[in-house]
């Protein structure tokens, strides 16, 4: 799988609402150790090999979004990816302060 590069335009928001719970996350947080707990269960349903496709994917994107942006990533992460998205941004934003899910969790914001 190549990695791919959301350019600004794409970044518009247009998406349903998503529950954490549907993708065995709590909302309102989760701790480090959990978050890593969850990610090591997708790689065991999924394959390490699986993962690390999708979660390079991921990370590529969520970085190279510019402050003051918001990503619609269901537009571009569907199905099985979708569950690798939403549990590899929750450790993303666990480490990067800047970024937040929308309270719908529909989009990721990257704060200014």
């Amino acid at each position: 799988m190549k990695t791919r590069t959301i350019n600004q335009e794409q970044m518009m928001p247009v998406a349903q609402v998503l529950s954490p719970s549907d993708f065995g996350l709590k909302e309102g947080g989760m701790t480090v150790s959990e978050v890593i707990q969850a990610l090591d269960k997708l790689k065991d349903d999924i394959g390490n090999r699986y993962y690390t496709q999708v979660a390079t994917n991921v990370y590529h994107n969520l970085k190279g979004m510019i402050p003051g942006t918001t990503f619609c990533f269901q537009k571009y992460f569907k199905g099985k990816e979708l569950k690798v998205f939403m549990i590899v941004a929750f450790r993303f934003i666990i480490e990067h302060s800047d970024y937040e899910f929308l309270n719908d969790y529909s989009a990721i914001r990257r704060m200014k």
